[in-house]
């Protein structure tokens, strides 16, 4: 095997980048373990998956499920049993009620708070600061320089 790697990121290298670049080290042989910092409350039941980031003062409720490539920053909160699908971008003190599905690609930008058990489409973006009630359509785009979304 050719070791252990973390495959870093930033907002403008993209979720699809990512997830590029972790296949590449997949097929030579790096093994692509989550990277949690040592402040992140993560409950024991909970599973992440390959190359997953949690960042400081983070919290993951019982029985979640928090899927590859995805990162969850600063502060955000996950209720019990949340479902984190693939390369979802959570950004800092977002907070995700209990029961919540994130869709696959998806970003939640700081301000955002999902009540609990909402579903959230497929690459969307909640990039409204506001408690987002309802399920969210696949590719629904809250972008905060339009009024509507």
């Amino acid at each position: 095997t050719a070791g252990a790697m973390f495959v870093a990121f930033d907002e403008r290298f993209g979720n699809f980048k990512r997830l590029e670049l972790m296949q590449a080290a997949m097929e030579r042989g790096f093994k692509l373990e989550p990277f949690i910092h040592s402040s992140a409350a993560i409950a024991s039941d909970t599973v992440i998956g390959l190359n997953a980031f949690v960042g400081a003062n983070a919290v993951v409720g019982h029985g979640c499920r928090i899927d590859y490539n995805t990162v969850i920053h600063a502060g955000a909160h996950l209720g019990p049993a949340c479902r984190v699908k693939s390369s979802c971008w959570i950004e800092n003190g977002v907070q995700i009620g209990a029961g919540v599905e994130i869709g696959g690609n998806s970003i939640l930008r700081t301000g955002a708070i999902v009540s609990g058990g909402v579903k959230v489409g497929r690459s969307c973006e909640l990039g409204w600061p506001r408690i987002y009630r309802e399920d969210v359509p696949a590719k629904t785009y809250f972008d905060a320089r339009y009024d509507a979304p």
